[in-house]
């Protein structure tokens, strides 16, 4: 669920659930070109029911990628080291 939301609104998805935290990339876009409020979006699911959006502190660390998520991309590492790039600009500011 979490590749299909982080695709569908083109953000970097971080999971943050008890016992496990992942980063999801978009599967089939580029990111963005400019930077706003909502590249990152941090969620925890609690007790499998509720999905509560929390906010990371600026620099904070990013869990490791979902492990799947190579295995759908095109481009893998073009895109890859685009969306590395954008999310270190983006933990590094206050935008």
């Amino acid at each position: 669920m979490e590749l299909l939301v982080s695709t569908a609104f083109n953000v970097i998805l971080v999971n943050l659930s008890h016992g496990s935290a992942s980063t999801f990339l978009p599967l089939r876009s580029a990111p963005p070109s400019s930077l706003h409020n909502r590249l990152i979006i941090a969620m925890i699911n609690e007790r499998n029911i509720h999905w509560v959006r929390v906010k990371l502190r600026v620099n904070a660390p990013l869990p490791s990628l979902y492990p799947s998520w190579d295995r759908y991309v095109e481009d893998l590492r073009q895109r890859l080291a685009r969306w590395i790039r954008i999310s270190r600009h983006r933990a590094h500011c206050n935008c």
